[in-house]
Parts: C-alpha cells; structure tokens; sequence
C-alpha cells in the first residue's frame, strides 16, 4: 500500500515538473539574441556621429558637433565636455549582449527599461545620428546590474526602441538627460582669501560694501554703516567673501539672448592681485541668473611676497615663485564667460542680493563681539531622536 502511494506521489512530482517546464517555454521569449557587441557597426562610425540626443522623462539634452567642437543646444549652443561626449559614443559601441532578459513590459520597470514616456521613469533614451542625419543607433538604458561577485563584468539592462526583449549588457554608460552633466559647471573658484573687496549697487540706490586691509586680515569689514547701527554678525560677512569660490552653474544662455530687468543688482568683487569681477545678476521665476565680466587693475594690486603674485601658493626652500599674467587671465576669462548668462545656485544669488538693513542692527560699532551669539545665529539645530 505504501510502495502505491508512493509511486502515486512520484507520477504528480514528475508531474508538476513536466508542466512547469513547458510554462517556462512558453513564457521564454522567441527572438533569440546574438551575444556580441550591441551596435557592431558603430565602432567604425565613431568619427562621424555628429548629434546624440538623450531624452528623459522631464529633460531633454541635444549634442551637436560643429566642427571640431561639440555644443549643448537648449544652451544656445554652450561648449560641451568634449572628452565625455567622444566617450559616450566609444561606450556604447563596445557595449556587449550578455544575455536576453524579459519581454514583458509589465516587467520592464523592474530593469528600468520601460522608456522615458513612461510617468515616473529614471530611463532615458539616447540616439545617435551620422553627419547625413541617418540614425546609428538608438537604446533605452535602464538600471545597472549590481553583483556582489567580483568575477562578474560591469553590466546594465537595456532595450533597443522598438524590441520587446531587454537585455543584460556588459559595459559602463555613463549618460543622463541632466544638461549641466554634459558642460564644466563650475565656472570660477577665486579663493575668499584672495578678496580685497566686494560692492553691491541695486537698482534702488541701496549698496552694500565689505572690505580688507591687506591679506593678512582675517575678517570682512563693512564700509559706511548707519548711524546707530551695528554689523549682525560678522561671520555673514565672510560667508559673503566666499561668493566666487566653487561657483557652479547649472544652465547657460546666450548674452544676446537673455534681457536683465531694471531692478537688477551690479557686483564688483576685486582681489589683491588686482583682479575685478563685475557680476549682473537678477532672479526670474524662482531662478536666479548672472553674467560675469572681468577686468585687470595692477594699480590696485597689493602683493606681499612673490608667493602672493603666483597666486597665494606659500613658497617652498629653493622655489621660485612665477609670476602670473593676469591680464592674459582675464582675457582667457572674458572670452570663455563674459558672453553667457548663467544660472547660479540659490545660496549665491542670495550674497548678491543681500542690502544693508539685512547686515545691520540697533546698537554701536564699538560694541563688544558676543561669539557666543554668532555661533548659536549660525549653527543649525540638530534634531533630537526623542
């Protein structure tokens, strides 16, 4: 009776075992994929690919080569990163087919393959054409394959437009539809240090002016206080003198297209090696825009050493300091920015826009410095896991 049973079991295991295979190659999709490189042709047409377009869900960012230079052009045509741009194309023309994935596109956000059209999607879709205008090649580029095996080459999942498969690939991609991944984006970093002074003039007559003796001199001084009044606090000031360090834009627009209002503020900033800034800035729309153009003042230079003079390197035993042409600098400067109008991060359009009632308050210059205070106004709070 048991060996009956037992016999009976067996017959439904191998059962079950016949019907779930047959429903696997059922499921099992039908076009069968080559391993090898994804585009094979590419890689001979590298040299004459002249425009990729990566779409996302909300961006879009459109590369074009003109001549031996590639632009950006929802930028009105600002310089892209040449080296990324060739790279992108070198990518994905040794991009290599690992393995076919799912056709189902019910499954297809699982790899991030669905397609940018798709409400919520992180995919994007990046198509290259050749100098004829004919396309080269075209992927949806979905998530990467993360493994814990180190054996295991880097690989992503993707899926040609139009295809149902998805597949696993191998290779790296390092593409997004964010336009300032495609440009340098940070423009200027002019130690505060190296500040002498830094002017405000708004359109109302209002100014603000802060100032330093020399570079030894630790702390911004403002210049021509109200009566009655005294600085907030000191370390606002300094935070100010930070305004050109890293400063990093996200967008670009042509000068000639971009019109500043009436109610626009002027910047100069000066350094001790007679170095000038002059910065148009203004906030449209919640973003806040500026224009930057430089000019050389030697008569207004201050260096203490030739250390100073090479740029505030401290001098080594046995090294000699060279001197910088900072005329030829600011030409360099004034020919790669001062035609362009950028979008600045917040934070910094805020040290533009600041007027003296927001740097004062009641009370006397001679007034002792309580830092406890300027610690407590400065530091944030920590909220407590309570």
């Amino acid at each position: 009776m048991k060996n009956k049973k037992l016999l009976l079991l067996s017959a439904v295991t191998l059962a079950v075992i016949i019907a779930a295979s047959v429903v696997v190659n059922l499921r099992a999709p039908k076009t069968v994929i080559e391993k090898g490189l994804l585009f094979p042709a590419l890689a001979g047409q590298i040299n004459t690919v002249n425009k990729i377009q990566i779409k996302g869900h909300e961006e879009t960012v459109t590369l074009l080569k003109k001549g031996e230079q590639w632009i950006v052009e929802e930028s009105d045509g600002y310089p892209a990163l040449f080296d990324k741009v060739r790279q992108t194309v070198i990518s994905l023309s040794e991009l290599k087919v690992a393995a076919t994935r799912t056709s189902s596109p019910a499954l297809y956000p699982r790899l991030g393959v669905e397609g940018p059209e798709v409400a919520g999607s992180a995919s994007v879709l990046v198509t290259l054409e050749n100098n004829e205008g004919k396309e080269v090649a075209a992927l949806i580029v979905g998530k990467q394959r993360h493994s814990k095996s180190a054996d295991k080459n880097p690989g992503l999942y993707v899926r040609k437009p139009g295809d149902k498969p998805s597949l696993l690939v191998e290779g790296t991609l390092d593409i997004t539809a964010r336009m300032s991944d495609w440009f340098e984006n940070t423009i200027l970093d002019i130690p505060s240090n190296t500040i002498r002074e830094m002017a405000t003039r708004h359109a109302d007559g209002n100014s603000v002016r802060i100032t330093r003796d020399d570079r030894a001199q630790e702390d911004f001084r403002l210049e021509d206080i109200p009566q009655g009044q005294k600085v907030v606090t000191r370390i606002i000031l300094n935070r100010m003198g930070t305004l050109l360090e890293n400063m990093n834009v996200s967008r670009a627009r042509a000068a000639g297209n971009f019109t500043f209002p009436e109610d626009r503020q002027v910047t100069t900033v000066r350094d001790f090696n007679g170095m000038g800034v002059t910065i148009t800035s203004t906030e449209i729309d919640n973003l806040a825009y500026a224009r930057f153009h430089f000019d050389y003042a030697p008569d207004m230079a201050i260096a203490a050493s030739a250390a100073d003079v090479a740029g505030d390197v401290p001098a080594q035993e046995g090294v000699i300091a060279e001197s910088v042409d900072f005329a030829a600098q600011v030409s360099r400067l004034n020919a790669t920015l001062s035609d362009w109008v950028y979008t600045i991060p917040e934070f910094k359009y805020e040290i533009l826009s600041k007027r003296m009632e927001d740097l004062v308050k009641p009370g006397s210059p001679d007034d002792p410095v309580n830092v406890n205070e300027e610690i407590k106004l400065f530091t944030p709070e920590i909220p407590s896991d309570q």
